[in-house]
């Protein structure tokens, strides 16, 4: 039989529970980072033993690193703040390195040769009155002035930055001796000199008399009229058949030479 003394529980002494918490708890603090360690409450296990829990970061309450208060967009910390460039922030401003030209500009050709000759003008096809006749002119805007040249017209003035609003005139032209219809087309820049083609480079307008910002320097300038008489085939004495179910058209082209 066990004595009195042997059944009574057995009470530690202050310096082994000392002992005890220390090693415990000691190596919990140093393993964990002390915020986390108190962020979590302990939990005590089936064996009485204390136990903590030393979760990431991004387990902390809120479910977020507490870093990230430091990057949000709207922190009063000037050297924590960060932004970004959102959809409606101003564009900058690059005016120092350059006129800015509006939409719709026509740029200036680095070589211009002279300007091409229509079919009808190198007698690819022959012509009669029948034709379209396309009259192209360029008349002076507000503080400009237009000097006829050999090959065309030069444009002077107005004060514009890096380009000048030329105001072209196609409604002089002529239909033919038939047709009351006149379609336009103007272009620029064309390259092609196939007699059988001639080709009619990039289109800027369909209007009768346009307002088109050209940048300084030289421009090739065409226009194009068509009218409503539609022929079977455009035949040609050099080259034969060159089209066939066309409406009859012409063209003249320019160089328009552009100054401030």
């Amino acid at each position: 039989m066990p004595t009195p003394a042997e059944t009574q529980p057995h009470r530690r002494s202050g310096s082994a529970a000392t002992a005890l918490f220390a090693a415990i708890l000691l190596p919990a603090l140093l393993a964990c980072d002390v915020q986390n360690f108190f962020a979590h409450l302990p939990i005590f296990s089936n064996y009485g033993l204390l136990v903590t829990v030393c979760a990431p970061p991004d387990e902390l309450p809120g479910g977020a690193d507490d870093n990230d208060s430091n990057t949000s967009g709207t922190s009063d910390d000037a050297s924590t703040n960060v932004s970004t460039d959102g959809p409606d922030d101003p564009l900058p401003d690059d005016s120092a390195n350059g006129p800015t030209f509006p939409a719709g500009t026509l740029f200036a050709e680095s070589a211009v040769r002279p300007p091409i000759a229509s079919q009808c003008a190198q007698s690819v096809i022959s012509c009669t009155v029948v034709f379209p006749h396309p009259v192209l002119t360029v008349e002076a805007g507000p503080d400009q002035t237009v000097t006829p040249t050999a090959d065309g017209f030069m444009v002077q003035g107005g004060g514009q930055e890096g380009f000048e609003n030329v105001h072209f005139r196609g409604s002089d032209s002529d239909p033919g001796v038939v047709s009351t219809v006149l379609l336009f087309q103007w272009s620029s820049g064309a390259i092609d000199e196939d007699p059988r083609t001639l080709a009619a480079g990039t289109p800027f307008s369909t209007e009768a008399n346009p307002v088109a910002p050209l940048q300084l320097g030289r421009h090739r300038i065409r226009l194009t009229v068509t009218n409503d008489l539609i022929f079977d085939e455009l035949v040609s004495n050099s080259y034969g058949v060159i089209a066939t179910d066309v409406a009859l058209y012409d063209f003249v082209e320019v160089v328009v030479d552009v100054h401030e």
